[in-house]
């Protein structure tokens, strides 16, 4: 809020997190000290080479011990210790998601720039204890042992380091607005949503005629106000939303978000270019069922590529008539994965470990396929299964698997147990002529490794299912997904 200084004081405090807080979810936590800190010195071994984190923890000491003699090396050890402490007591990010540790490690690099300037000193203090004879032969092995840990982390580090290739952000935002129809208002979520769409239009001009309106953004008193002028062709009921979830009632005029979705519909409904989409999923402060598919009360949505199209209720599946032109919305999928349209990712997926954001865009951008499969699956099942939607659905279901990363086979968990249900409904509309993509071998293993990768939910249902196959693999057995 820049109509007030105390607008820019809650904002340099972060209030609306909680202060100098990096969190506002309702699974932020504490974590234990001793295990951050353990954290933090593990990264900062792997940034400076061990021999460099120690000669570094030396010069920490030597800023201490000397500090009469050099007061800017104390003010540097108590800047670190003061970071090591207050800001992982603040820090509440929930750590058990690599991402999220992954953002708390991009803070650490403050900290890290001192100690990487106290190895200098700490391999000076080394050099000398080490009782060489001269002064000029310990500085001139201080200078070699500095030299030799830049020149070798260097080595290590340079191709994951070059990123000067890596055009993966810019494809997924593109790929993103590429399903958009003109004038569309896109409700955003989530930091690879609206920083990589805002900044495609920002920076480069592309696809203004798209309004991104941010759903964390919106929940505040000065978002309206704000940003409504900029947001040409948006219905805002009133000036300020009322989240019921989290917030009191405020003064009317107030409007809540049901009311701001029926607004914005009923302007294309009526004839308006454009429609109303989500991309990323629906904030946790809209109190939004976590079910696929699922919107504000009244209300549901249908893919389209990267994102969601908002509909009425009643409007959630077309009709077998509409169903083809639903498909073709969809073309930037691909049938085939030769004919998709969606960002490549960039090199070997190994550079990337589970911390870092194109690991998590590239998980996004497989859900996209997901998400369209697993509509298919239930628009067939209401449709009589028309085995040329299910053969589809079991397609984008395989190809999705086909790509996941390894390291996170547990979020294709309900991938595996939706292709089964797909096979299986294939395989009855086929009357039981077994075939490779619907076969009782090939729905055995999906729900097997459903099973496998299932930590959470009960799993007893599918038990008995398998069980099911097992015994009469040739018999016709009626399996539903929940729409």
């Amino acid at each position: 809020d820049q109509r007030s200084i105390w607008g820019l004081l809650t904002h340099i405090l972060r209030e609306e997190y909680g202060t100098f807080q990096l969190y506002s979810g309702s699974d932020a936590e504490k974590s234990n000290m001793f295990v951050v800190l353990g954290l933090y010195m593990q990264s900062l071994a792997k940034n400076c080479l061990y021999v460099g984190t120690a000669a570094s923890i030396m010069g920490l000491y030597d800023c201490f011990r000397g500090f009469k003699r050099d007061s800017f090396g104390f003010l540097l050890g108590w800047m670190v210790c003061f970071y090591w402490f207050v800001f992982h007591l603040l820090a509440n990010l929930p750590l058990s998601d690599p991402l999220f540790l992954g953002v708390q490690m991009r803070f650490w690099m403050q900290a890290h720039m001192i100690m990487i300037i106290l190895i200098v000193p700490g391999v000076t203090s080394l050099a000398q204890h080490a009782n060489l004879p001269t002064p000029s032969i310990q500085k001139g092995a201080a200078m070699a042992m500095c030299g030799c840990i830049v020149v070798i982390q260097f080595a290590l580090s340079y191709h994951v380091a070059d990123q000067s290739h890596n055009r993966f952000f810019e494809e997924y935002a593109e790929a993103s607005f590429k399903s958009l129809p003109k004038g569309a208002v896109v409700l955003t979520k989530g930091d690879n949503t609206i920083n990589l769409m805002r900044y495609l239009q920002v920076c480069n001009g592309y696809r203004r005629d798209v309004k991104l309106v941010d759903q964390s953004m919106m929940s505040f008193g000065w978002y309206v106000p704000m940003q409504e002028k900029y947001l040409e062709g948006v219905t805002f009921p009133a000036k300020r939303i009322w989240l019921r979830k989290t917030h009191a009632k405020p003064p009317p005029p107030f409007y809540v978000f049901e009311q701001f979705i029926d607004a914005n519909l009923k302007v294309f409904e009526a004839g308006g270019s454009g429609g109303l989409f989500v991309c990323g999923g629906w904030h946790n402060v809209h109190n939004v069922s976590d079910v696929a598919f699922h919107g504000p009360k009244g209300f549901k949505t249908q893919p389209l590529g990267m994102c969601e199209k908002i509909v009425r209720q009643e409007s959630f599946f077309p009709t077998p008539e509409d169903l083809p032109a639903l498909i073709k919305e969809n073309k930037i999928l691909g049938t085939k994965k030769k004919t998709s349209q969606l960002p490549k990712f960039p090199g070997d997926l190994s550079m990337y470990d589970n911390f870092s954001w194109e690991r998590d865009v590239w998980i996004h951008t497989l859900q996209a396929k997901q998400r369209f499969a697993h509509y298919l699956l239930m628009w067939a099942q209401e449709n009589n299964d028309p085995a040329g939607v299910l053969e589809t659905s079991i397609n984008f279901f395989r190809q999705a698997l086909e790509e996941w990363p390894p390291e996170q086979q547990h979020k294709a968990a309900l991938v595996h147990r939706s292709i089964a249900i797909a096979m299986a409904r294939l395989k009855n509309v086929r009357e039981q002529k077994p075939q490779e993509d619907a076969n009782s071998e090939s729905i055995i293993y999906h729900l097997q490794r459903y099973r496998e990768l299932e930590t959470k939910l009960d799993t007893s249902a599918e038990v008995q299912i398998q069980d099911a196959f097992e015994r009469y693999p040739n018999s016709a057995i009626d399996i539903k997904i929940e729409i």
